[in-house]
Parts: structure tokens; sequence; C-alpha cells
């Protein structure tokens, strides 16, 4: 056989083998991992339903994290294609030059966020937190505005021992008494109000003109490139909410919908 004839049949299995690999790497990328935190809202309604899976045949790696700080870590080192965020690490993100795109807001966070002081720890204002540990999660809007508090209300944040902790480590750390206040979301906000009060609010500070919200980021690149996917994940997060709003104020403890977000 000469070079002549070899060489289609080189290419012709070439080819093929192109084919294949092609054929792999589609289906490789019909998988992504989306970086969610512990919080209550009716994507877990979504998460828990498999819809979206379902739908576009998918593989969805639901990963958690501690904050939106490290969710935006995640999705720059390029491990999570998605992930739920706040307006801080959002603009922190932005700032550093990352390509990635907010297509959902999930909440204006209100009174969903809060300063919380230990009781006996003699803080009754935001005027009271120096010389005091104060936790919250670095680079998350509790940290925002836990900062931004403290300047309207004229303390000097190098006054405040502002230490950078997760969720979890800051309940352990109240539990302890390693800590006199923190600013945090729900689960942790729930389980340590009975024992301190309510300094400020992210609803209260926001009205002092900083406000805050939570949403869902995406790659830009990835999106653009699973559009159809983006679509049915939309779809499913807006049925989700509409279903919140019909019968959330219905729910009870042994509601489905109640028990997938505990979940």
């Amino acid at each position: 056989m000469t070079l002549s004839r070899r060489l289609p049949l080189h290419l012709a299995v070439l080819a093929a083998a192109l084919a294949t690999l092609c054929g792999t790497a589609f289906a490789q990328t019909k998988e992504l991992t989306f970086a969610y935190q512990d919080m209550l809202v009716p994507l877990r309604l979504v998460m828990e339903s498999g819809e979206v899976e379902k739908a576009t045949g998918y593989k969805i790696n639901w990963r958690m994290f501690a904050g939106g700080g490290d969710v935006i870590r995640a999705m720059a080192s390029g491990d999570v294609q998605m992930g739920e965020t706040g307006s801080s690490p959002l603009t922190a993100a932005a700032s550093q030059g990352q390509d990635i795109k907010l297509f959902w807001i999930s909440a204006d966070i209100a009174n969903a966020e809060a300063l919380i002081a230990r009781n006996a720890s003699g803080i009754n204002s935001m005027k009271d937190l120096a010389g005091k540990k104060v936790a919250t999660p670095f680079v998350s809007t509790a940290h925002y505005q836990l900062m931004a508090g403290m300047k309207m209300d004229g303390v000097d944040p190098k006054s405040v021992n502002v230490m950078n902790m997760r969720p979890p480590e800051i309940a352990a750390a109240w539990e302890r008494g390693d800590i006199d206040a923190t600013f945090i979301w729900d689960p942790v906000l729930s389980k340590i109000k009975g024992t301190g009060k309510t300094i400020a609010t992210s609803g209260s500070i926001g009205k002092r003109g900083v406000p805050t919200f939570e949403g869902i980021v995406v790659n830009a690149k990835w999106a653009a490139a699973n559009e159809p996917f983006m679509i049915a994940f939309v779809k499913a997060l807006n049925r989700a909410n509409e279903e919140y709003k019909a019968t959330g104020k219905s729910w009870t403890l042994d509601s489905p919908q109640t028990k997938a977000m505990a979940k």
C-alpha cells in the first residue's frame, strides 16, 4: 500500500477518534458544581426535587460552603460553576476581575442577618464594641454591614477585635464564651438569640443607605456554553419562588417543603 492510499485511512481513524473524544467531552460538560450556603431559601425545593437534573440530563454536584467569600474563591479556582453569594462577595469578585454574572437575586437580606451581643457583655450599641471580640465571616454581607454600621456610628474598627470565623465556628465560639458578639445569619442566628440581644440588623443598617442582597452567580463562559441548562434552571427557581409565595404561610413542620429546606 502506498503512502497516498494510507493517508485517507489514517485520517478516517483520526476522525473516528476525534468524534469519540468530542462525544466524551460533551458528556463531561453536562455536569456542574453548585456552591450553596446554609440558608433557608426556595432553591432548596429545587435541590430536593431533582427537577433540573431530570429536565436537562445534567449532573449537579451540590456542595455546601460556609460563606460567600468561600464561594467566590472556589469559582475563581474553576472548581465551581454556579453558586449562592451575597452582594459583598460579588463586589469583591468584580473588583478582582472574575468573569462571573449575577443572574438571580434571591432576596433583600433585610433582617435575616443581625449583630447579636452576648448577655452581660456590656454591649448595648455599636459604640460599645470597642475592645470587644466580634466574630463574622470575612467578605460576607454580614462583615460588610458590621463595618458599615461601625463607620456610621463613629466606631474605629481598629478598636474592635473583629474575628474571621465561619458560621459553625461562630456557633462553637459562642457556646464556649470566646466571643462577645457576632454579626451572622440563620441557623446560627436563631440559636444564639436566646442568650444574646440584637444590637442591629442588616435591615436597620441598610435603611441608612447600604442595603445588601443574596443572589445566584454563574461563570460567564460556562453560562454561554450551557444556555438551555440556564433557562431550565431559572424556570425551576421561578417555580419554587411562586410556590413559596402562594403557599409558604401554610407550611408546617410536617410539610414536604419545610422538610426539604431543613434537609
